[in-house]
C-alpha cells in the first residue's frame, strides 16, 4: 500500500506527492510533515518522532526511484 491514512480524516497516494517538507516545533516536541500535491494543495500529517519522518521520506523515496516493495517499507 502507497497511501497515508490519517485516522477520520483524509487519505492520499504516496506516488502522487511532488515532494516533502517537514520542520520540528520545539514548543511540543512534535514533527510537522507537509506533503505537496500537484494540486498546489498539501497534506499536513503531526508525527511525535524524528524516526517517523525519516521513515515516511524513506518509502516515499522508495516509491519515486521505482524501488518500493509493500514487504520492505511498512509503516506501523
Amino acid at each position: 500500500m502507497t497511501t497515508i491514512i490519517k485516522e477520520d480524516n483524509f487519505i492520499f497516494d504516496l506516488k502522487e506527492v511532488e515532494f516533502i517538507t517537514w520542520s520540528h516545533n520545539h514548543d511540543d516536541g512534535r514533527w510537522f510533515i507537509k506533503f505537496h500535491l500537484p494540486s498546489g494543495k498539501e497534506c499536513r500529517v503531526k508525527v511525535d518522532e524524528k524516526d517517523e519522518v525519516d521513515e515516511i521520506i524513506e518509502k516515499w523515496n522508495a516509491i519515486k526511484n521505482g524501488d518500493y516493495d509493500e514487504l520492505d517499507h511498512v509503516i506501523n
